[in-house]
């Protein structure tokens, strides 16, 4: 939540919770914290949402026991963190430029569309899987899309991937029929995915973004088991 997500004011939340929650609610309500997080960073373009005095009274809550599972959590917010729908919506535009976050959103949707993936093992160390533009940060004229195109294209999730990073440094700016080659080698199913497309522009991106919009709600779900 602090160090990937950056969200800095729900701490005295956390700090709360586990100081008066069981070990059971606790683990509920760190998920939960979780969830209405990414939500919110995603509904708000990269910005967490300010929710510092809501975090606050429910810290106070908690403190004094007059909230003592994380459904009430849930429910006190309810009004606040977007629906399924709304997130369903605003991660189909969802933009990332920060690589600890990207990958975080990345690695989260590959373990929950294409779990055991092999190259996920090592996934923390950046060393051995990386973050990957599909369309490459360089703009030329040959990547089908337009150079304002181009800078709104690059930064969107449905334009990124995550794969070997010796693979990586060497296809970083080669055009697509040549990195699909190199996807097609991949472990990571959210990167051998790739290889169905015939070229990867406007259309494609807004495609592959769509589909990775409609499991968001999943694994960041609002349920509590």
């Amino acid at each position: 939540l602090t160090e990937i997500i950056n969200v800095e004011q729900i701490v005295p939340l956390i700090f709360s919770v586990s100081h008066k929650f069981s070990k059971t609610e606790l683990q509920k309500a760190l998920h939960l914290f979780v969830v209405w997080s990414v939500r919110l960073m995603v509904g708000n373009t990269g910005k967490a949402g300010r929710l510092d005095k809501q975090y606050a009274d429910l810290a106070n809550d908690v403190g004094s026991e007059s909230k003592t599972t994380a459904r009430e959590l849930r429910e006190s917010l309810k009004d606040k963190v977007p629906s399924d729908d709304a997130f369903r919506r605003n991660f189909k535009q969802a933009k990332a430029s920060n690589s600890k976050l990207a990958r975080y959103y990345l690695l989260s949707l590959e373990k929950h569309v294409h779990p055991n993936t092999g190259e996920l093992v090592p996934s923390t160390d950046v060393a051995k899987v990386n973050w990957e533009h599909i369309l490459p940060k360089s703009y030329n004229k040959n990547l089908g899309v337009t150079f304002a195109e181009h800078a709104d294209l690059f930064s969107r999730l449905g334009n990124q991937t995550i794969m070997n990073s010796k693979w990586n440094e060497q296809e970083g700016d080669s055009a697509f029929s040549a990195k699909k080659l190199v996807y097609a080698e991949s472990k990571i199913g959210l990167t051998n995915s790739l290889i169905k497309y015939d070229k990867f522009e406007r259309e494609q991106i807004d495609l592959r973004q769509s589909e990775l919009a409609e499991h968001a709600p999943k694994v960041w779900s609002l349920s509590l088991k």
